[in-house]
């Protein structure tokens, strides 16, 4: 019987946790100061790689590769560059004037990359 896309446990965690990540992407504009927005932005990649991992979590290399398919080495390593932005980002920023941007267009990297693999993922579900 085909498990419904409904009922996939992990797939709605995912979902709760990059549905959290945009919320926080939506009221980034909202702080005036530049620490806060640094706040916000180590959230919303916090909030990406819990959806990632809860997606990955329990599964073998050989599944993960089926859900990859032929881009497997570049979703590793995309995923290993989003644990290092979260390792490095997440915690608190003082004095980070110059580097707010470059976050910011690393956050839109993660936000993609995240987006891209939920899909993968549904499609193997699906199968």
């Amino acid at each position: 019987m085909e498990k419904k896309l409904t009922e996939d446990v992990k797939l709605y965690r995912s979902l709760e946790c990059f549905y959290h990540a945009l919320f926080l992407g939506a009221v980034i504009d909202v702080p005036r100061r530049n620490e806060h927005r640094m706040h916000l932005l180590s959230d919303v990649l916090l909030n990406l790689h819990k959806s990632v991992l809860v997606l990955l979590r329990d599964l073998k290399d050989e599944e993960r590769r089926r859900i990859y398919g032929a881009d497997y080495e570049l979703w590793e390593r995309k995923i290993r560059e989003l644990t290092c932005l979260r390792d490095s980002w997440s915690l608190p920023h003082y004095e980070m004037e110059g580097e707010l941007e470059k976050l910011q267009k690393k956050v839109f990297e993660a936000l993609d990359a995240t987006r891209r693999l939920m899909m993968r993922y549904v499609e193997f579900v699906k199968k």
